[in-house]
């Protein structure tokens, strides 16, 4: 269960050697397997990457980025047509949002493990603009299958990677390096899970700040057409005791003008009358003055 004979695995057995005289060979049958000492081993070899990541400064350099507000546009590496796969499609597509795969597949057991992620990783950082993160997901199996995470060229590429990297690796009681470098889901339908809840929780902002302004736009409406209505009222008063005030000024104008008219007129008459008697004493004078000359 939890080690699978491959090559390059430190293991330790307990053996029967048998020595056949009469062929001159010996034979050796495995007993029983360490088990302990094989995990051991695993663990040790992490512990000693995490001291070296830990030691050069980055080890939290990845899991410290922030997270993108709505992670629709995802990286997704991963091997081709597994049921880890399959999985984390799957649960994308039923939450209904628009999300956008893109996979880049890479081996995630044996001796191209390595090679295969480090090519991935690299491709998603060259285009990081594209994306908003990156899932790192597979299928359960032995510690020792998981072990080929346990690198250190990965671990350092997870690391100072410029996307957010979520990991989905096996199940709750797996564990392996990219689990203590990177955020970890434990499976590939929790990564998926996580990716919806974070995009669903940027929906459910995006309704209430909707909400709310809506509110405070109504509020703010029912504010304004108050003031306007008080303002409204008030100018109709000032106008209104302006009107009153000019008419006034109008009707005193208008009195003052009337009055000084008729006393104009009056005495331009009197004057004309004063004329008009004086024109006839005038001209008989002027008629005895022409008729003496001639």
């Amino acid at each position: 269960g939890d080690v699978r004979l491959r090559d390059g695995l430190i293991v330790r057995f307990l053996v029967k050697v048998d020595f056949y005289t009469n062929q001159g060979r010996y034979q050796v049958s495995v007993n029983d397997i360490d088990l302990a000492y094989t995990t051991g081993t695993i663990h040790q070899n992490r512990e000693a990457i995490i001291r070296a990541l830990d030691a050069d400064g980055i080890l939290e350099k990845n899991v410290s980025l922030p997270w993108p507000t709505v992670p629709l546009k995802v990286g997704l590496i991963t091997a081709e047509g597994s049921d880890a796969c399959a999985d984390f499609l799957h649960e994308l597509e039923r939450s209904g949002f628009g999300f956008q795969i893109d996979l880049h597949a890479a081996h995630v057991q044996g001796a191209k493990t390595e090679f295969s992620m480090l090519r991935a990783l690299d491709y998603f950082a060259k285009n990081a603009s594209d994306y908003d993160a990156i899932a790192i997901v597979r299928g359960g199996g032995a510690r020792s299958d998981l072990a080929y995470f346990d690198t250190e060229a990965i671990g350092r590429a997870v690391c100072e990677h410029p996307l957010k990297v979520i990991v989905g690796v096996g199940h709750q009681r797996d564990n392996c390096l990219l689990d203590a470098i990177a955020h970890s889901e434990k499976t590939p339908t929790a990564a998926a899970q996580f990716f919806i809840e974070r995009v669903r929780a940027y929906v459910m902002r995006q309704r209430e700040l909707g909400d709310q302004i809506f509110h405070e736009a109504l509020a703010i409406i029912a504010d304004a057409h108050e003031e306007v209505s008080f303002n409204s009222e008030h100018a109709l008063r000032i106008i209104g005791d302006e009107l009153e005030e000019h008419t006034r000024r109008l009707d005193r104008l208008a009195y003052g003008i009337s009055t000084k008219s008729s006393d104009h007129l009056a005495s331009e008459r009197r004057r004309f009358q004063r004329l008009s008697h004086a024109v006839p004493s005038v001209a008989s004078r002027q008629v005895d003055v022409a008729k003496t000359h001639v």
